[in-house]
């Protein structure tokens, strides 16, 4: 992959910031050049160009794939893997909308939301969550080290999710950039098997899920949604260059990169803007600060 040049990496806070507004204004600059060869491709980036940005991922680990939780599993079969999600979809509606009752939560009233309830509260599904927010992102990247403790290289991706759609839906629908759960594109990764309905979509669909949680709006949230393709990102990167980037952060430098995100107010508490963060936020300075603490 071109994402693994040594370029690409970012030793401090100042240099990620840099490589990341390298890499948005190289895909501006491309989006640009094919809309002046394209007349179809310059309306759709005409009216998708004030709300476009790059999302990003953060990994604590270089060599994780960009794969959701159920695609995670050691099983090639997806038709398999559809059908157990299938019972697991049906399952936590099931019990879950007793325990939701006290959620004050109208978006998760339909098929998408129930989905974004499951991938909110660590079910398997075909979901990976996005950021709009590069500091958000790098946060993730290095939020599990530790004091003086050793850790493999983290890394950030970087996605196009304009690209993306134009990618998965070539030739392209009559709509372009990030779809809404409401989209007919969108209820096509949302099949019922128990009704006979298939998962056809090869491809990751780029999709703004409904803001039900604080969390979610905090963090600026975003999904892409699977298809039947296993490894459906790393496929479509192989047909564009301007789909993914990723900017590597050395396992020396993650340290001094969290302590400088907390310097500029990206936190555990801002992440998660809750009372649990919250306490662990406090944990975490308690325990940096005194040696030999256990438990």
């Amino acid at each position: 992959m071109n994402s693994s040049d040594s370029s690409k990496a970012a030793k401090s806070l100042g240099e990620f910031v840099e490589q990341a507004l390298r890499v948005r204004q190289l895909w501006i600059d491309q989006h640009g050049q094919e809309s002046t060869e394209n007349k179809d491709q310059a309306e759709d980036w005409t009216s998708t160009k004030p709300f476009w940005k790059p999302w990003f991922r953060g990994h604590e680990h270089v060599e994780w794939q960009l794969q959701p939780k159920l695609y995670r599993a050691n099983e090639s079969n997806v038709e398999k893997l559809f059908e157990f999600e299938e019972e697991l979809r049906s399952d936590f509606k099931r019990r879950g909308s007793q325990l939701a009752e006290g959620l004050n939560l109208p978006a998760y009233q339909d098929d998408w939301g129930w989905y974004s309830l499951m991938q909110h509260y660590g079910a398997p599904t075909r979901i990976l969550d996005w950021t709009d927010g590069a500091l958000t992102a790098l946060y993730f990247a290095v939020r599990g080290t530790q004091k003086d403790a050793e850790t493999a290289d983290a890394c950030v991706w970087m996605l196009d999710p304009y690209r993306l759609n134009r990618l998965t839906f070539y030739p392209p629908d009559d709509w372009a950039g990030v779809a809404l759960p409401d989209w007919p594109a969108a209820k096509q990764y949302l099949p019922e098997l128990f009704a006979g309905q298939e998962l056809l979509r090869e491809y990751p669909l780029a999709i703004d899920p409904p803001h039900g949680f604080r969390r979610l709006s905090s963090q600026r949230g975003h999904f892409t949604v699977f298809g039947a393709r296993l490894n459906g990102l790393d496929e479509l990167q192989e047909r564009s260059q301007f789909l993914l980037e990723r900017i590597t952060i050395p396992s020396a430098v993650v340290p001094n990169i969290k302590s400088d995100l907390e310097f500029c107010g990206i936190s555990e508490a801002t992440i998660f803007p809750d009372l649990e963060a919250l306490g662990r936020e406090l944990d975490l300075l308690w325990k940096s600060n005194f040696s030999g603490i256990h438990g």
